[in-house]
């Protein structure tokens, strides 16, 4: 509320006719026809008076009605109120005030102010300068408003672009450089517990700068998320961008006091760019059978003629690609599961840049030399230190034209908006990793096989529309840890299945195992080790960084735990068939069409499930 002179309180008091005695009085507001006394004033101990009208006529409507009948009513503040405060520093318990932030209505009148302390911290409060500056809680009768409310509202008027960001330091060094911005009073995290977006009406442009941390992160997406439909009904749009800096919490302040200009900032695509929103989720569903016929027909494509074919011509044709072979065929789509901890990620990484830079083997299987698209949903910002060590440990230079990562979440059913993404890079993959499938279906129903299809049925269609393999890495059931998360009917549409487990015995390692391979026969389980790597730089504190690499380790033909072998473990007949191929000179190494043909030139019958089991565990002992 607007102060005026306590001498002047008779003189108001007499002009609205006010009633009742002492401190508090109501009387007949000046700015409008007022039968029922709706003006309240209340002399404060410091001989200021409070008033306000209770129809809703505004501070300056009021104060305007005084002045005309004469009365001399000071205007409110005897400074630019809802500038930050440029007096002295002060210390108290809490710190040094080292600012005063003052935000006010869209009449620039104060409504509460905000200091900031050295060290870090800051409280909300009254009084404008660090001298007269107390902590006091906001009155519940004020609604709290985006800082530089009046700044905000002329720029929004004259078709400026808008800065939301992280605080008011930033606000203030974009005020520096004649741009105009806003923040919120109660910091990143509180941004959705108000409704500021009747403030942004009109506007075209709002540029929301993130802080480089997890807490800027989810604050720009909060941001976005609120303002993107009151913007786009004035035909704008609502961007993310951060700051040219590698340093963990660098803000818009460090960017521009670095040097940078604006035109620096760095885009983020964020989930609101790729249109993964309800409304998307139902075109998805309007459209599943149109899709499934282009599915279809796109598969039927694949053949060379594109008819059925006799079992002749069936031999002659190509046998199906890889990339690993078995475990990652081409036009496939996978599935990578394992509990938090079991290392995951870091296996599917190291995967991938074994096909990206086309090393010949990956722990003993054979590779093709691929490109790969990996969208590292979960932890992507921290995906970049992992490739730089897995760099230097194998003394590799990845291709940039082999490797793309997306670090952000990528819904897997936009399928038509990632096919955009990638022909704009002109980059077409051979693989396409989803890490996490969780973060990458978000607000679906990973227990409805309704829509687990949808997800599904998208990677069946990006695997034929890029011929490619796409696989998605999930996580265990809270129970079962022999199966991924959630609707069954995702694994029963996969082409293949791995299983990873985490072992941390002292050392660091993970067990792969092919649970399903469609067309082929699974490879035994094997073991990897990770080793911890220093990188050549030190972080802000001074402290090395140090990311983990995979590296080789064996092939498990004994059961670690019981000490029982794997060829023990298939049963007496598998025993006596492996001693009869032994004793008959057949290769260690061969497969099952050279075991079959044995065998049934001996009346050897056993079932071919069974026998490609036995024909996995003589390989792994060779």
């Amino acid at each position: 509320m607007p102060k005026v002179q306590s001498d002047l309180f008779e003189q108001i008091s007499a002009y609205v006719n006010a009633k009742g005695s002492g401190n508090q009085r109501n009387g007949q507001c000046p700015a409008h026809d007022d039968n029922t006394p709706s003006l309240s004033l209340t002399l404060k101990g410091d001989g200021s008076v409070l008033f306000k009208c209770q129809s809703g006529c505004t501070q300056e409507e009021v104060l305007s009605a005084l002045r005309e009948a004469g009365l001399e009513v000071p205007r409110p503040g005897g400074r630019r109120e809802s500038e930050r405060s440029t007096t002295a520093a002060r210390d108290t318990e809490l710190g040094r005030i080292t600012e005063v932030y003052a935000y006010t209505n869209e009449h620039g009148e104060v409504l509460f102010t905000k200091a900031r302390y050295e060290p870090k911290t800051f409280r909300c409060g009254v009084g404008d300068t660090p001298k007269k500056f107390k902590v006091a809680s906001i009155p519940k009768h004020v609604t709290p408003v985006p800082y530089r409310l009046p700044q905000l509202l002329a720029a929004i008027k004259d078709g400026r672009r808008v800065w939301v960001v992280g605080g008011e330091k930033d606000v203030h060094a974009l005020e520096a450089v004649g741009e105009a911005a806003t923040c919120n009073h109660d910091g990143e995290q509180n941004w959705n517990l108000h409704d500021f977006t009747r403030w942004f009406e009109g506007a075209t442009d709002v540029r929301v700068v993130k802080d480089n941390d997890k807490g800027g992160e989810q604050y720009a997406y909060d941001v976005q998320a609120s303002l993107t439909e009151v913007v786009g009904h004035a035909g704008g749009a609502v961007t993310v961008w951060r700051a040219n800096l590698p340093q963990k919490g660098a803000d818009v302040a460090d960017h521009l006091q670095t040097g940078y200009t604006l035109d620096q900032l760095v885009s983020v695509p964020t989930v609101a760019d790729l249109a993964f929103d309800d409304e998307v989720r139902r075109e998805v569903h309007k459209d599943r059978v149109r899709r499934e016929a282009k599915r279809r027909t796109a598969l039927a494509a694949l053949s060379p003629s594109a008819r059925p074919v006799s079992l002749d011509d069936l031999e002659q044709l190509p046998t199906a690609d890889y990339l690993i072979k078995v475990m990652v065929p081409k036009n496939t789509i996978g599935e990578v599961f394992g509990a938090s901890g079991s290392y995951k990620s870091f296996v599917m990484l190291d995967a991938a840049l074994h096909v990206a830079t086309g090393r010949p083997r990956w722990h003993g299987h054979r590779v093709r030399q691929g490109r790969v698209l990996y969208v590292a949903s979960e932890g992507g910002l921290g995906i970049h230190k992992r490739i730089r060590a897995w760099s230097q440990h194998h003394d590799l230079t990845i291709p940039n034209k082999n490797l793309m990562v997306l670090p952000y979440p990528f819904q897997i059913v936009a399928v038509d908006a990632l096919l955009d993404r990638l022909t704009e890079a002109e980059f077409e993959p051979d693989w396409v990793i989803f890490d996490t499938r969780a973060t990458s279906t978000v607000g679906m129903d990973e227990n409805s096989p309704t829509e687990m299809g949808l997800v599904t049925d998208a990677m069946r269609r990006l695997a034929v529309e890029l011929g490619a393999a796409v696989t998605t890495v999930h996580h265990t059931g809270w129970s079962e840890s022999d199966r991924s998360r959630g609707a069954s009917s995702v694994p029963a549409a996969m082409d293949t299945v791995w299983r990873i487990e985490g072992e941390k015995n002292g050392r660091k390692h993970a067990r792969i195992r092919c649970t399903k391979v469609k067309e082929d026969q699974a490879p035994p389980e094997f073991k990897v080790e990770l080793r911890s790597v220093t990188l050549p730089e030190t972080d802000e504190d001074g402290d090395s960084v140090t990311s983990l690499v995979v590296v080789d380790g064996e092939v498990l033909t004994r059961d670690e735990k019981s000490g029982v072998s794997a060829l023990e473990e298939l049963g007496p007949d598998a025993v006596a068939l492996v001693a009869r191929l032994d004793a008959a000179g057949i290769d260690p190494r061969a497969g099952l069409p050279t075991i079959h043909a044995w065998m049934k030139g001996n009346g050897v019958k056993m079932s071919k499930t069974f026998l490609g089991q036995v024909v996995a565990v003589r390989k792994a002992r060779s």
